[in-house]
């Protein structure tokens, strides 16, 4: 905030944002925010893949029928 020419108003969201932390406090949010994210990827990529797999319920298998 040293280049600003006033102050920022004192709402609470400011005054969360600017706010004095420990460094533990912020590797806690970086480790959470990093686990959400990597677990949405990973559940994303799980989504896409199961959604644009092949078929399987539809009695149609790659199996070739035994001679008679």
């Amino acid at each position: 905030m040293a280049i600003a020419l006033r102050q920022p108003h004192r709402s609470w969201y400011r005054h969360f944002w600017y706010a004095e932390r420990s460094p533990g406090d912020t590797l806690t949010d970086r480790t959470l925010l990093f686990a959400i994210v990597a677990l949405s990827m990973i559940v994303g990529g799980m989504l896409l893949v199961h959604h644009h797999a092949e078929p399987r319920g539809t009695g149609q298998f790659a199996v070739a029928e035994p001679a008679r």
